[in-house]
């Protein structure tokens, strides 16, 4: 076995004799494990007999089950070792869509005995998702890979593979604490403002389709898959109120304020038209209308879109933000309309309904205090407080 140990490679302990041999004898590779820990199967294992998938389907939402597909094709491929299978083509498609996942697709997870799994063996996975060299996750991603384990060991449970014992010990694998500042920043709105001024200067399909996004990140809270899902008939024109469904497959009706129905109007009437099917899609480069409004507009190209825009402005605000980088991550946008209902004295419940949240403690992680406004508060009611007496001497 090679040398080289990346990515939790397992390497087994041959020696098991009584005699100690020398140290030389290891080489340089340290021993992880006397057998190897999890089993690949040669061949594809029955999907009805396959805990991970079983409990991919189990979710609701199909953010939820393609979320979870990634994460453990994840698990499988860089800590177990499961080669990556080749692209599904369908028979008699010459062009077929490189975004789609074809049911018949095979994936890492198809290989890998998930009852294995024991709860020393989970949590050296979720260790070396924290000690990755390339992409070492955060605490809060390694807590979601850890209740996807004890689904999948819950499932492994009911289908007879594994102890309740093992899947009583994987449930008790702590989480994983942070003492890490929440990510990303609510944005002024001058930053958000030059965004849209660019989208409009492009006078095209494109930067109108653009304007529309961001307008709707900005001031609908939207998650970016859940743009991406609204058809034509998802929205109200009477009552300006669009439907959306989210994580775990929560319905919630937010209504669209009145600049940002200016923009979609304008985007419907001179670009895309009224024809029924998604309300984002894909616009070629100087295409006068989307090509195809019965497929979606990737998350990934908002990602691409937003990169490229942000680009741009960084020269247009570089005079009003000094040495500053604009540098915009989409999931911004929900921070920043978080953020914003609050300082205009919006409940926190209400935020919570409005984000699609099961918990008030969710939304309170997407809460920035953009100001200092609260310190000054703080400061004002007590200014006057134990102040040195006159008595004092200097």
């Amino acid at each position: 076995m090679s040398h080289d140990v990346k990515h939790s490679q397992v390497v087994p302990l041959h020696n098991q004799g009584s005699v100690i041999p020398s140290p030389a004898s290891y080489g340089n590779v340290a021993i992880t494990h006397d057998a190897i820990p999890v089993r690949m199967s040669a061949s594809p294992i029955p999907r009805n007999r396959n805990p991970a998938w079983r409990h991919i389907q189990a979710q609701e939402s199909k953010v939820s089950r393609d979320n979870k597909r990634s994460q453990l094709n994840r698990i499988a491929q860089y800590f177990i070792g499961v080669p990556k299978p080749p692209k599904f083509v369908p028979p008699g498609v010459d062009k077929p869509d490189k975004r789609k996942v074809y049911p018949e697709q095979l994936h890492c997870i198809d290989f890998v005995h998930w009852e294995d799994f024991t709860g020393s063996v989970v949590q050296e996975a979720l260790n070396s998702l924290r000690d990755h060299p390339d992409k070492p996750l955060s605490a809060a991603s390694r807590n979601a890979f850890r209740a996807l384990f004890r689904g999948v060991a819950q499932e492994a449970v009911m289908l007879g593979l594994m102890e309740r014992e093992t899947y009583e010990r994987i449930k008790s694998i702590k989480l994983a604490n942070s003492d890490k500042s929440s990510r990303g920043k609510a944005h002024p709105r001058f930053v958000l403002d030059a965004i849209l001024t660019y989208c409009d200067s492009l006078n095209s399909a494109m930067g109108a389709r653009d304007g529309v996004i961001f307008s709707l990140l900005a001031t609908c809270g939207f998650r970016r898959a859940e743009a991406c899902s609204i058809k034509l008939s998802d929205i109200d024109m009477v009552t300006r109120e669009v439907h959306v469904t989210g994580k775990g497959n929560k319905d919630r009706t937010l209504k669209i304020a009145d600049g940002t129905w200016q923009r979609l109007m304008h985007y419907l009437d001179h670009y895309r038209g009224r024809e029924p099917g998604f309300l984002l899609t894909a616009i070629w480069r100087n295409g006068k209308r989307p090509k195809d409004v019965s497929k979606p507009l990737s998350v990934a190209m908002i990602n691409k879109r937003l990169e490229k825009i942000c680009g741009e402005v960084n020269q247009r605000l570089r005079h009003l933000l000094g040495s500053e980088h604009v540098d915009i991550a989409p999931h911004d946008y929900r921070r920043t309309y978080a953020t914003t209902l609050l300082e205009a004295g919006l409940p926190l419940r209400a935020i919570q309904k409005l984000l699609g949240h099961s918990t008030v403690a969710t939304t309170e992680t997407y809460l920035f205090d953009a100001t200092t406004g609260y310190r000054d508060d703080a400061a004002d009611i007590f200014n006057k407080a134990f102040a040195l007496s006159a008595q004092s001497d200097s």
